[in-house]
């Protein structure tokens, strides 16, 4: 249900429930509950619920502000979706495999790869022509000779650097990189939602986020 408020002005709803939630506001609502012989008031702002142990008939709303907000009425029992604390996530940037093709001139010196904390292994194959030396920064000394259909494999290589060096003639490597399997939270970007789907929200009121 959907209300216009006016500054300061009182508006009065005649339903029927127990449970009751501000679905939408910008800022917070002054709520009265009115029953049978009871009355009982608290402000709400979005994301918030307020349940009763005995049935209203009647809510007056009022807000400090003109605002449109949103509700909702109810039987049962209703929580709060919001969330005081941190939540703890990981997100993966990059995952599985990765492939793609080195060419490599005669003479010069080619980065093949640079540091990734995410990955685990490297394969290295010598699809190329002539045999190309694989190594650190010091390739051209102290490179190893892969031959062509040679395959170079190194596990653990999160900080691995690789540099390429085609001694004789232009040549092609071809690269695999395997990154870790994801064993975190995996959440969606966008608002995080409840059991009920309604959106989660901060302590504050505002929509709770993953980007």
């Amino acid at each position: 249900m959907e209300i216009q408020l006016i500054e300061n002005e009182t508006q009065t709803l005649y339903v029927t429930g127990n449970a009751f939630r501000v679905i939408e506001s910008s800022i917070p609502v002054m709520c009265e509950f009115y029953g049978d012989g009871f009355a009982e008031k608290v402000s709400l702002q979005r994301g918030m619920a307020y349940t009763l142990d005995k049935q209203f008939n009647e809510v007056r709303l009022n807000s400090s502000e003109n605002q449109k907000i949103e509700i909702s009425v109810t039987f049962g029992k209703v929580d709060d979706n919001r969330l005081s604390g941190v939540i703890q996530t990981n997100k993966a940037n990059q995952l599985g495999v990765e492939t793609k093709k080195i060419t490599m001139v005669s003479g010069v010196e080619t980065v093949i790869c640079v540091a990734n904390a995410g990955r685990y292994s490297i394969k290295i194959k010598n699809t190329g022509v002539d045999s190309v030396l694989v190594g650190g920064i010091d390739v051209s000394t102290n490179g190893w000779l892969l031959s062509v259909g040679e395959i170079l494999e190194i596990n653990h290589a999160s900080g691995a650097e690789l540099y390429g060096l085609a001694p004789n003639a232009n040549s092609e490597l071809s690269m695999i990189e395997e990154y870790d399997q994801f064993d975190g939270v995996s959440i969606p970007d966008g608002a995080l939602l409840a059991e009920n789907g309604a959106p989660l929200y901060t302590e504050s009121g505002e929509y709770l986020l993953i980007e």
